[in-house]
C-alpha cells in the first residue's frame, strides 16, 4: 500500500473501525489456500470429534498455518505489511489464524454478533483482524455484517440496533476486510445451495499479547524452514518467553524477547 493509503486507512479505522482493500491477494494463491484447506479439514474435524465439540466448531478450523504452506506465503507477500507496521507503531505478531465456511442453512458461532477480543480496551491499537475473502461474498451467499464505530462500544449492541445500522460488506475473492479487534460484527447467512462462502482470518496483535497457539514454539523447533526475518517476527520468534533463568540471562543479540517488541 502507498503511504497516503496507509494514512487514509488508519483514519478510517479510527473513525468507523473498518475498511476494505480490493484485489489484495492473487487468485492463484487464494485457490491454493482453498485446495489445501479442503485437504486438511479432516485432520481438524477428527480432533473436534474426539474432544466432543464438533457440532460447536463445525465448518471452522484454527491455526491452519502449521500445516498449510500457502498461509506462510500469504503472510510473506501481504500488501498490508506497511499499514500494519504503522497501525501498531512498530513490530507486531500473528495472534491467531483460522478458516471458516458458512454453508446453506447453517447456524455457526461466527454468524452471531461478536467481537474478536473479549476484553474492551477502547481505541488502543492492540489488535486488528484481516478477513480474507476466499470466495465472492454477496447478499446471496452471505456478506459480512459490520457495525461501524462499534470499536468504541464496550457493551454488545442489541440485535435490533445491529440489524438496523450494520453495513453489509460484499466483495470478491482476494479482497480483504480490515477491522479493529473491538468491532462488533457477524457473518451473513448463506442462502445459496450451490455457492461456497469461505473466509480466512489472520488476526494480528502487539508482540507482548499472548498468541492463541504458540507459533514461536512450533516453528522455532525447526519443523518448518522460515526463510525471512519478517516471517520469524510475525510468527512471534522475537517475542518468546524464556523457560528458565539460563535462557533469561542472554546477550542482547540472543535474547528470547527482543527489546523492540514493546
Amino acid at each position: 500500500m502507498l503511504a497516503v493509503e496507509v494514512t487514509h486507512s488508519i483514519l478510517e479505522l479510527e473513525n468507523k473501525g473498518w475498511f476494505k482493500v480490493d484485489r489484495c491477494f492473487d487468485l492463484h494463491l487464494i485457490n491454493r489456500i482453498c485446495e489445501e484447506w479442503d485437504n486438511i479439514r479432516p485432520y481438524y474435524e477428527s480432533i473436534q470429534r474426539s474432544k466432543g465439540i464438533f457440532s460447536a466448531t463445525k465448518n471452522t478450523t484454527h491455526h491452519n498455518i502449521i500445516n498449510m504452506p500457502s498461509l506462510l506465503e500469504l503472510l510473506e507477500v501481504n500488501p498490508l505489511r506497511n499499514f500494519l507496521q504503522d497501525f501498531f507503531n512498530g513490530p507486531y505478531i500473528l495472534n491467531t489464524m483460522g478458516i471458516s465456511e458458512i454453508t446453506y442453512g447453517a447456524d455457526t458461532y461466527t454468524q452471531k454478533i461478536h467481537r474478536d477480543v473479549r476484553s474492551f480496551d477502547g481505541a488502543c491499537n492492540l489488535w486488528i483482524n484481516t478477513l480474507v475473502l476466499l470466495d465472492d461474498f454477496d447478499e446471496d451467499n452471505g456478506p459480512t455484517l459490520i457495525l461501524g464505530g462499534s470499536h468504541m462500544m464496550k457493551e454488545k449492541p442489541s440485535a435490533e440496533l445491529f440489524k438496523r445500522d450494520a453495513t453489509s460488506v460484499a466483495g470478491s475473492a482476494g479482497d480483504v476486510i480490515v477491522f479493529h479487534g473491538n468491532v462488533w460484527h457477524a457473518a451473513g447467512e448463506n442462502n445459496s445451495r450451490t455457492r461456497r462462502r469461505r473466509a480466512l482470518t489472520p488476526f494480528f496483535s502487539k508482540p507482548f499479547i499472548k498468541q492463541q497457539l504458540d507459533y514461536a514454539e512450533y516453528f522455532g523447533d525447526s519443523k518448518v524452514e522460515l526463510k525471512t526475518e519478517y516471517i520469524k517476527q510475525v510468527l512471534g520468534l522475537n517475542a518468546r518467553v524464556p523457560k528458565c533463568v539460563e535462557d533469561f540471562y542472554q546477550p542482547d543479540d540472543l535474547r528470547f524477547y527482543k527489546s523492540d517488541q514493546g
